[in-house]
């Protein structure tokens, strides 16, 4: 049967007369298999080809003494003359398929090129052919080829928020392949043709096992993409590291939201909550923006302010980034002046639009505030606000309550600022008061604080009057355990002494002092002068001045500022 191939043939017997008549027939399928084949294949040995070549080692034995081994690759022969070679110790185990006589060299070795092949999956086919090209056995498999180890790796951007026209993308590629290119697209159109590469050192030191310095002499690259085409919203990155023949080594997507011209405005006056009874209202803060030069218009009960002065914020351009540079914002400090003397009292608007030149809008803040002619604004200061520049002030408030001292009549004692402080407010006209920190913890040591305060008076008679700040920040009458009566005690004897000289007094005191500590009947004869900072005071009881913030900033004062509201 040398002349059949290896496969189902048909035997049919027929007994025929010599007339040619069948007078019987016999028939049956029969299997053929002329050749006992044992294939075995040693590489390779996973699915995962890691490199740009295979090894592909086993042995054959077979009864068929004149046969071929044939390589496939994708249907493709890849090897034309497969070198065999001796393998004693498959004869030494393998019986059954054939003698040495058979197979002198039944091993096979080769090393296939595969450079030419795309990464991705891909078929492996052996086949062991007759000399009569019958197929003695056959071995399949997928192979998934992947040439080239590479590490991409994305430093820059850090985050799916865009807020410039430009984006940085900095990060470094290592591979076994020499020859790669790194492409950026967004939104599926490249937007790099030759990417800058740089060296990085540091990432030589530390990454292994994706190509020495020489497949990869600059691994790093770096970029600023143009966005200006683009508009704000989602947009899709995605980084390709390639080959010469196009396949893709390594690939990184990412969506990012685009905000070309992020912009942050902040209004520092009017503060919150702010009231006023004066007829001049500034309206001041910073803008920073990615747009350069962006227009600003600042309305207050429909009227837009004539004239909007610029200047340059250092503390601004410091805290605040991701929203331009100092040189998209030389000057991010604005001011404006409203006169609102024939504004009604009551809840009145400001609105602050910064816009591109096209109109865009860009930011909008608005802030409201409240007329009240009965309210006016103040502050109180010691030597703790250092120098104050008065001439600005007097633009900012209404009235200042100045510290005159602490304590017994003792002059090292009076505040350092003292009389420089009400100098200057005689001088720019600014209404006064003052008030002197109590340490007394009995009657002798209030009327030494009385003969304090007259001695700093000089026989003046301050138009906010003189108060009695009675308060333990420090802890000082607590230590001493001084009680809550001679507290009550103490403030009526500096109130009644003060008062029956002819001034004006008041008492200083927080909320719980006054609702816990200095409840008195004695003392409601004397105005109140309440602490409690935030939007609303809570005392129950008469009083005429709210001290509503301890971190107030005022024009012409470095330090942070109490603010404070007196009810005429």
């Amino acid at each position: 049967l040398k002349d059949l191939n290896d496969g189902i043939h048909t035997l049919k017997i027929d007994v025929i007369s010599d007339k040619g008549e069948t007078l019987a027939t016999y028939s049956k399928k029969i299997t053929l298999q002329k050749y006992q084949t044992l294939l075995n294949i040693d590489y390779p040995k996973t699915d995962q080809i890691r490199q740009d070549t295979m090894e592909v080692n086993g042995w054959v034995m077979s009864t068929c003494s004149n046969k071929t081994v044939k390589i496939y690759v994708d249907g493709k022969q890849r090897q034309e003359k497969m070198p065999t070679r001796a393998r004693g110790d498959v004869h030494a185990v393998i019986k059954g398929y054939g003698t040495i006589r058979e197979n002198p060299e039944p091993g096979f070795k080769s090393i296939l090129n595969l450079k030419d092949l795309k990464d991705g999956v891909h078929t492996l086919k052996i086949d062991v052919i007759s000399d009569k090209g019958e197929t003695l056995a056959t071995y399949s498999r997928k192979i998934t080829l992947q040439k080239y180890q590479t590490l991409l790796n994305i430093d820059y951007p850090r985050t799916d928020q865009i807020r410039q026209d430009t984006m940085e993308v900095n990060g470094w590629v290592m591979s076994t392949c020499s020859n790669k290119t790194v492409k950026i697209y967004v939104d599926g159109k490249q937007r790099q043709e030759n990417m800058p590469t740089r060296a990085r050192g540091d990432v030589h030191a530390v990454i292994k096992g994706y190509g020495t310095i020489k497949e990869n002499p600059e691994p790093g690259f770096k970029s600023i993409l143009n966005l200006k085409d683009l508009s704000d919203g989602m947009h899709t990155l995605k980084i390709d590291v390639t080959t010469s023949t196009g396949e893709i080594l390594s690939t990184y997507s990412r969506k990012i939201s685009l905000v070309k011209y992020p912009t942050l405005m902040y209004l520092d006056r009017p503060i919150d909550n702010f009231v006023t009874g004066r007829k001049t209202i500034e309206v001041s803060g910073w803008i920073m923006s990615g747009y350069e030069n962006a227009i600003l218009k600042i309305e207050l009960a429909g009227n837009s302010a004539k004239e909007i002065s610029r200047r340059a914020r250092p503390d601004v351009i410091r805290a605040i980034t991701d929203y331009g540079t100092s040189a998209q914002n030389p000057t991010p400090g604005f001011s404006a002046k409203f006169d609102i003397s024939n504004l009604a009292e009551g809840k009145h608007t400001i609105k602050i639009t910064a816009s591109k030149k096209d109109g865009t809008i860009l930011s909008t803040i608005t802030k409201t505030f409240q007329i009240n002619r009965k309210i006016l604004r103040g502050i109180d200061v010691s030597e703790h606000q250092g120098k104050i520049n008065w001439e600005k002030v007097k633009n900012e408030v209404d009235f200042a309550i100045i510290r005159c001292g602490y304590g017994e009549d003792n002059p090292k004692q009076d505040d350092k600022k003292y009389f420089e402080n009400i100098s200057e407010c005689e001088k720019y006209g600014i209404p006064y008061g003052v008030y002197i920190y109590s340490y007394a913890t009995d009657l002798q040591h209030a009327k030494s604080e009385v003969n304090h305060v007259i001695r700093l008076l000089h026989g003046k008679q301050p138009t906010y009057g003189i108060w009695f700040d009675m308060e333990d920040a420090d802890g000082y009458k607590a230590q001493r355990n001084v009680s809550s009566q001679m507290c009550r005690d103490i403030t009526y004897e500096f109130c009644s002494i003060m008062k029956n000289r002819g001034y004006n007094v008041g008492i200083y005191a927080n909320i719980n002092w006054f609702t816990n500590i200095l409840e008195d009947s004695r003392l409601d004869s004397f105005p109140k002068w309440v602490a409690q900072w935030g939007n609303k005071c809570d005392y129950k009881k008469d009083y005429i001045m709210w001290q509503y913030s301890s971190v107030g900033t005022i024009n012409g004062i470095q330090t942070q500022v109490d603010m404070d509201y007196y009810y005429r």
